[in-house]
């Protein structure tokens, strides 16, 4: 059974300039920048028909281009912190291919996604880090970097192993996004 999600590549400089952030924090296993990406939405385990539905469901549209706007990192977990993350500054496209792809999944009989939509690349997992570390890093190398802006050409249909914290993740399939 595949693990299944939907992503958006983050192009080759702005990894160069998210990488630069990853270190200077013990107990924090980054995540290789060549994992770097957006979900849009995770699906989960499915059986190879349930991938071909999705793969034909997914096929039957035009999907428009976001315009992704990169921030300043954060951290999921609040005193329990579990990932450091960049931020992806609020899109309205961005919004709504995430939400259309959701309920093209609940059509294939898929549950809702049970997480508020909260665009993101994460930078490193955290185990055992105290909040006050995080805050004390966030606060030296935490601002958004200029010029992290770009405009994906395609999403893309990725596999990840059946393990906690994903990666190495492989792209399966792309569909182009239209301006």
């Amino acid at each position: 059974m595949p693990r299944l999600f939907t992503g958006l590549e983050v192009p080759s400089s702005v990894r160069l300039m998210l990488t630069l952030k990853q270190s200077g924090l013990a107990d924090v296993r980054w995540v290789d920048p060549s994992d770097f990406h957006i979900t849009l939405r995770f699906i989960g385990d499915v059986d190879h028909q349930q991938a071909n539905d999705i793969y034909d469901i997914l096929s039957r549209r035009k999907w428009h281009q976001p315009n992704i706007k990169v921030g300043e990192m954060k951290c999921f977990g609040g005193s329990r912190p579990s990932a450091l993350y960049a931020e992806v500054k609020p899109d309205d496209c961005l919004f709504h291919l995430s939400a259309t792809q959701d309920r093209l999944m609940q059509q294939l009989g898929l549950a809702p996604d049970s997480r508020r939509f909260t665009p993101h690349i994460t930078l490193g997992r955290c185990k055992n880090v105290s909040a006050d570390s995080v805050a004390r890093y966030l606060s030296q190398n935490g601002a958004a970097q200029p010029d992290l802006d770009y405009r994906p050409a395609r999403f893309a249909l990725y596999s990840a192993r059946n393990s906690r914290g994903g990666g190495p993740y492989r792209i399966e399939q792309t569909w182009p996004l239209v301006s």
